[in-house]
């Protein structure tokens, strides 16, 4: 039986198909997928639980057709997920078009909780959450990608609010640049509001990861006592990592603190 469900609404077929495929050839995986639309024979019915219960994750597709429900304790779509929710699937709520929720959905299914098909990014991100919720090999590349993915955005696109996305993505999978990109988005307010405390955290995470850049960035923030609680000891550290790791500035400020780079 397949793993993933996909709940959807008959009149949407046309907007559910190349998010299907799209899926199942990232994944190598066959999703189960409802194309008679036969919905009124206790048939059916056993067919839909017996999906659901085989099933590891349920897609439910939400799309301007939702907004016209008016029962809701009888359309298919509703019982799916609901019957879904009762089994404890895991299940993953995809806005198709961008439609405002209905005031039920928003209830249940706030905004922070969906996945946005028109988005690439966040596409690409569903694709690889899955793969790791199946067990799959994820493509130990695909950090490098959204980075790149990222670097188009900003330098290409000049569309820093995507790029940050992107970048903050392959941040969470430890890339080291794209952890000291994320830092300087914060700290400039570039695609986000300026936050120098949440730049300094990037900053730190990637100086730990051996970032030169990172590593003078947050030694001169904690001699600064700039979005982090000033430090002098912090700062000469971090200065020092820098400094042995080849930074010349980190060994002028160093230079000029009058302390050792060693």
């Amino acid at each position: 039986m397949a793993r993933i469900f996909i709940s959807y609404k008959r009149n949407d077929l046309n907007k559910i198909i190349p998010i299907k495929n799209r899926i199942e050839a990232s994944l190598n995986e066959t999703c189960w997928f409802d194309l008679s639309g036969i919905e009124s024979t206790d048939y059916f019915t056993n067919v839909i639980i017996n999906a659901i219960n085989n099933a590891e994750i349920v897609l439910f597709m939400y799309t301007y057709s939702h907004t016209f429900i008016k029962d809701y304790g009888r359309d298919w779509t509703i019982r799916e997920i609901t019957y879904a929710m009762n089994r404890n699937k895991r299940i993953v709520f995809i806005n198709v078009d961008g439609t405002p929720l209905t005031d039920w959905f928003d209830f249940n299914f706030g905004p922070q909780q969906q996945i946005e098909a028109q988005s690439p990014y966040q596409l690409d991100k569903l694709i690889n959450e899955i793969k790791n919720w199946l067990k799959k090999e994820v493509d130990p590349n695909f950090p490098e990608i959204y980075y790149q993915k990222g670097a188009d955005c900003q330098y290409k696109d000049q569309n820093y609010v995507e790029a940050l996305k992107w970048y903050i993505e392959a941040a969470r999978f430890g890339h080291i640049d794209a952890q000291f990109k994320v830092g300087v988005f914060y700290e400039n307010g570039w695609g986000t509001s300026r936050d120098v405390s949440e730049a300094a955290k990037w900053y730190q995470m990637a100086a730990e990861k051996g970032s030169v850049k990172a590593q003078y960035t947050i030694g001169k923030m904690f001699l600064e006592g700039r979005g982090v609680p000033q430090g002098y000891g912090n700062g000469v550290k971090w200065l020092r990592d820098a400094a042995r790791n080849g930074s010349e500035e980190a060994r002028g400020v160093l230079h000029e603190l009058g302390v050792s780079a060693k």
